[in-house]
């Protein structure tokens, strides 16, 4: 998806490094994906929520981003409507956000896109589940 691609520069030697390792934004990657599935549906303000974030992280692997959402993506729809396999995906998140820094990026990240076109009660929902399990 384009629109998670936005989210990263991917020039290597890029000056701004957003105090990320590798795997934490991977992780954030799933978290966004799995968050914007919560409703079944991407509105156009959080598409544009998405845009005006473009750049916020770096991408330093040699795996193409645009292959990483497509399996991220395949693996939240793979889980979205069976709840213990949810659970492990976000327990897997949990285990790869390994400092504070990449927490408080995480949740702020899904709270702009939840807040921009108004929190449904699913998003609400699935907010309070993913800072339950982040904040453990």
């Amino acid at each position: 998806m384009k629109l998670f691609e936005k989210l990263f520069n991917k020039d290597k030697s890029a000056s701004s490094k957003d105090g990320l390792s590798q795997e934490e934004r991977e992780a954030i990657i799933d978290l966004l994906v799995l968050g914007a599935y919560t409703d079944n549906r991407l509105s156009l303000r959080e598409e544009k929520a998405f845009e005006s974030l473009t750049g916020t992280l770096n991408w330093e692997s040699e795996t193409e981003l645009s292959d990483y959402i497509k399996d991220s993506i395949a693996n939240v729809r793979s889980v979205r409507s069976n709840p213990p396999a949810k659970e492990g995906l976000l327990n897997k998140v949990k285990e790869r956000l390994a400092s504070r820094v990449s927490v408080k990026k995480a949740l702020g990240l899904l709270h702009k896109v939840f807040i921009s076109d108004g929190r449904s009660y699913d998003e609400a929902t699935f907010y309070r589940e993913v800072e339950s399990v982040l904040k453990r």
